[in-house]
């Protein structure tokens, strides 16, 4: 994911395109949730939950990971959505950075 203006929106996903919760990448994140927004914008770490979102109850913890030398900005996060109670999402937010995209597996 990645904040663009006040939206934050979908990037890959690493879920299979048939799955119901598959997101495309450019997507619109309707309802997150405040905690999120706001670990983004003050770069430090957040839980959240329970709050509903589009896909369900989550319960999640958001961590950002600051590259010093650029301030180069990944959000990463995971999410336990009690709808589907055996599974854990991770979530990976992206920021561009000036060498490109930084990522996580």
């Amino acid at each position: 994911m990645a904040e663009r203006g006040n939206r934050i929106v979908w990037g890959p996903d690493n879920m299979d395109a048939n799955d119901p919760q598959y997101t495309t990448p450019g997507d619109e994140y309707k309802e997150p949730p405040p905690e999120l927004l706001e670990s983004i914008k003050q770069k430090h770490p957040a839980t959240a939950g329970p709050y509903v979102d589009e896909w369900g109850t989550f319960v999640s913890a958001f961590v950002p990971v600051l590259e010093p030398l650029t301030n180069c900005f990944i959000q990463t996060g995971i999410g336990n959505n009690s709808s589907f109670p055996v599974g854990i999402k991770p979530v990976l937010i992206l920021e561009p950075c000036p060498n490109g995209i930084v990522g996580m597996p």
